[in-house]
């Protein structure tokens, strides 16, 4: 940051284009890296081709023809000029509203990327525009920066409240504004991309890397043993079926299967490790204050059966679920490339075994481990199998299929 603000200052390199690149990346960073002058920032890690993207920008001299649309909304003509002009030079694509009204109206229609409000305004507020934003499912992630001749504490805390980003007190520079605004819209498109890619990757992996760009060392490999609840389950004859429709169609069922067996998982604190297919993996962790893994992975797989004839209901080929649940030792860690890809996993033998319950589990049912079961047979009435033979398991093993699991006790987390 000093760097950045160093040649900025000085005249004859005030012209050079600085792209801070840090893993620092929480909100008062980003406000620190363009209040120093920076002309873009990015948050490690980086994709190589965004980086070309923006480098390539700077370089070129150029501005990007279809930069985000800000709303500018202010009473005054002078004012609102004034914001829109040193936006507009920035490439941004200019919409604006005489009044709070007509502004909230605007912000509906065309989705801003950004909206900039002034305070003080006849009709609606900027107090009241960013109520009513908020308070739209369609609006409410839109990002406001208020203007404002108020500079109280109280009044900065009342604009915070309402759910502003950002304010700028009158009088104030338009490189000040330019900043505010591209600081502003740094932290959403992070905030968007943290929304984006926690679609795409587990919840331990997503903590696993932000701890890692936290400590800064990129290079390290995690390795934990601990004791957890694994769980998989999969479509019974999916395959051969699958053969019978199109790519896009097997993608459709799919979605439509894990759009109801995800949320189950979610709701009894299990994390997703990985889709096979049409197979989920997911793991359950020690929670304080929560139930034990055996139990709410048990509670989820019983949950994820009782689904089915909702994932079914109009479905010409009714489809049947297979489940296992296995509870043991594991290794949870890195698992990849220190130089290109990784991936949060677990392994072990508690893991393979989990794989290999759900192989023996009877279409439509849920198969326990021994393990499993010991921790939390005062909970279920079961069917025990004896003298299963599990691949790559010397002796035969005892399983036990779930006909009934005991309603759930009230949870004793303060959450």
């Amino acid at each position: 940051f000093q760097l950045c603000k160093t040649i900025k200052e000085d005249i004859g390199l005030a012209h050079v284009p600085v792209l801070i690149c840090s893993s620092l990346g929480q909100a008062h960073d980003l406000e620190r890296g363009f209040d120093a002058g920076a002309d873009d920032y990015l948050v490690k890690p980086v994709i190589p081709e965004e980086l070309l993207t923006r480098v390539h920008q700077l370089f070129s001299g150029t501005i990007p023809a279809s930069r985000e649309r800000i709303l500018v909304v202010d009473d005054s003509p002078a004012q609102r000029h004034y914001v829109a002009d040193c936006l507009a030079r920035q490439g941004f694509e200019i919409s604006t509203a005489e009044n709070g009204k007509v502004g909230l109206d605007k912000a509906r229609e065309l989705k801003p990327a950004l909206v900039v409000s002034d305070y003080e305004m006849p009709e609606l507020t900027g107090f009241e525009l960013v109520h009513a934003l908020k308070r739209n499912p369609d609006t409410r992630n839109i990002p406001v920066i208020m203007l404002t001749a108020r500079d109280s504490k109280r009044d900065m805390a009342q604009m915070r409240a309402a759910g502003a980003s950002a304010y700028l007190v009158k009088p104030f520079a338009q490189d000040k504004c330019i900043a505010t605004v591209e600081r502003t819209l740094a932290e959403q498109r992070l905030l968007a991309y943290k929304e984006a890619s926690s679609l795409y990757i587990s919840a331990g992996a997503r903590q696993a890397a932000e701890q890692h760009a936290i400590a800064g060392d990129l290079s390290s490999v995690r390795a934990d043993e601990r004791e957890m609840a694994v769980l998989f389950s999969d479509l019974v004859g999916f395959t051969s079926m699958s053969l019978r429709l199109s790519p896009r169609q097997v993608i459709e069922l799919l979605n439509d299967y894990f759009d109801i067996m995800c949320p189950i998982v979610i709701g009894h604190q299990g994390d997703i490790d990985k889709f096979i297919g049409d197979a989920v993996m997911a793991v359950f962790d020690e929670i304080p204050g929560y139930p034990s893994p055996a139990e709410r992975a048990t509670r989820a797989a019983y949950e994820m059966q009782s689904a089915m004839p909702t994932f079914n209901e109009g479905r010409e080929v009714q489809l049947e679920m297979r489940i296992g649940v296995n509870t043991g030792p594991l290794v949870r860690g890195d698992l990849g490339s220190k130089f290109f890809r990784r991936d949060y996993t677990v392994i072990g033998d508690t893991v393979n075994r989990a794989n290999r319950y759900e192989t023996q589990c009877p279409p439509g049912g849920v198969l326990i481990s021994e393990s499993t079961f010991e921790q939390i047979a005062d909970l279920l009435t079961t069917e025990r199998l004896d003298d299963l033979e599990l691949k790559g398991v010397d002796q035969p093993v005892s399983a036990y299929v779930v006909t009934s699991i005991a309603e759930a006790q009230e949870e004793s987390n303060d959450a």
